[in-house]
């Protein structure tokens, strides 16, 4: 196992966004290595028959009989408040595997990487923990409250017994409660991290601007473009939060929710839309009928992405 390595998690419905990902970690590091915990069987079959090096898949069943009590907490809550109770499991089960002292970086299947993380992340020397904040730009403020200061999107662990201590509680706390209910203090798995810089020992919030630019901060910085590589507040762009970035059709995309310029358009939306069809050929390849997962705007929300450019065409 490489000194760093990736996981996530999706089912067919963010394959392509996970390949995706996958694909910007392979272009970006020289060894990659992700561990997918496959949340459907189609997921985990088509990944097994695309056989690409440096992917180990994991079937949610495998994970469910390593950790027993996800079977009970899948019994008391939704699909997608399982799915996120199932982030810190699939990290301990990975970084069981892990070489002492190696680090392990959960990331969201929506990420793309547009350089290299190791910097970042050799940045934070020693650290046990690596998180990053949502840091909200004043439109979007509001949502700390209730989605939290820190965006669990990249979360790294360190092999040791200090990152073993955060994982551990993290995991526990998941399994008891990880609810979508912001009224009583909980956002998933996602609202435990607000207090973590105080609660563990050799917790590091990433410093660099160009590590997790989200639509919810776009309007914090100012953009550059250098030998074709876009700049945020001169520093590079490492990798960007396609929350709530949806496919309507192969060549139609929406951004639900946020407004972007055209500079991101071009220099962030386009070349991950450019991936997202790229590795759908690559699926296709495998499974020509496979279609991808869409999710049509309601009219409201149509017009109001027409009005506000939300909707790109490639």
């Amino acid at each position: 196992m490489p000194r760093l390595t990736f996981c996530t998690y999706f089912d067919r419905q963010y394959l392509v966004k996970g390949l995706a990902l996958w694909g910007s970690l392979r272009t970006h590091l020289a060894d990659p290595s992700l561990w997918v915990l496959c949340l459907d069987d189609f997921t985990y079959d088509l990944l097994i028959e695309m056989d690409q090096p440096g992917v180990h898949c994991i079937r949610l069943g495998t994970l469910e009989a390593w950790e027993p009590r996800l079977l009970e907490a899948r019994g008391n809550r939704s699909q997608v408040e399982y799915f996120w109770t199932c982030t810190p499991t699939l990290v301990t089960y990975v970084l069981a595997q892990a070489r002492a002292g190696e680090l392990v970086a959960y990331v969201d299947s929506d990420l793309y990487f547009f350089s290299s993380p190791e910097a970042i992340l050799a940045a934070a020397g020693e650290a046990a923990v690596v998180i990053h904040a949502h840091r909200y730009a004043p439109a979007h403020a509001h949502l700390a409250p209730i989605c939290g200061e820190y965006n669990v999107g990249l979360t790294a662990f360190r092999q040791d017994e200090r990152g073993w201590a955060a994982v551990r509680w993290w995991q526990n706390a998941c399994l008891a409660v990880c609810a979508a209910r912001p009224q009583d203090g909980y956002f998933g798995d996602q609202k435990y991290l607000d207090d973590w810089p105080e609660r563990f020992e050799g917790v590091h919030v990433l410093e660099q601007v160009g590590a997790g630019l989200a639509p919810w901060n776009l309007d914090n910085y100012r953009y550059g473009i250098k030998d074709g590589n876009l700049l945020v507040d001169n520093q590079p762009l490492v990798f960007y939060h396609f929350h709530d970035f949806y496919a309507l059709s192969t060549r139609i995309f929406w951004q639900r929710g946020y407004n972007y310029t055209l500079l991101i358009r071009e220099a962030v939306y386009r070349p991950y839309v450019r991936c997202l069809q790229s590795q759908l050929r690559a699926v296709r390849l495998v499974r020509p009928e496979f279609r991808p997962g869409v999710r049509w705007p309601r009219w409201r929300q149509g017009m109001a992405s027409l009005w506000h450019r939300r909707l790109m065409w490639q």
